[in-house]
């Protein structure tokens, strides 16, 4: 599969989840079976941790599929590269996206310059740090 085709996996999937026709969320043991040899996702997804944001659903793919990295406010540092990394060199991904979501909390955070403590102070100057200035967003 090519990063056309796969592009096209996740519209048509897309599309499904829109019209409330989902047809990849139920897996039989033939599934379960077949991921136990191996994976060989075609996509690699970098998405938020939100909990309101599942690429398996939106895109309505089986398991497999997709090697998805997230975060809070889809930070890609090193550990995220290194997870990007990953797939396209030993699993043969094809495409790589980026899925932004609405109502974002980390970058609702950085953009309100949010005083925030803890390990999320970090994670959120990282996203003040890369965001741009407020008119590009």
């Amino acid at each position: 599969m090519n990063s056309k085709e796969a592009l096209q996996l996740l519209k048509e999937g897309n599309k499904r989840f829109v019209d409330g026709n989902l047809q990849n969320h139920t897996y039989t043991e033939h599934d379960k079976s077949a991921l136990k040899a191996g994976q060989a996702p075609h996509t690699v997804v970098i998405c938020c941790s939100d909990s309101r944001v599942s690429p398996d659903v939106l895109f309505d793919q089986t398991l497999g599929n997709l090697f998805v990295i997230r975060n809070a406010g889809n930070i890609i540092d090193e550990t995220a590269l290194a997870s990007i990394e990953y797939p396209i060199k030993y699993l043969g991904s094809k495409l790589v996206v980026v899925m932004g979501h609405s109502d974002c909390g980390a970058v609702t955070a950085a953009y309100e310059n949010s005083e925030l403590d803890g390990y999320l102070k970090p994670a959120i100057n990282y996203i003040k740090k890369n965001m741009g200035t407020p008119n590009t967003l």
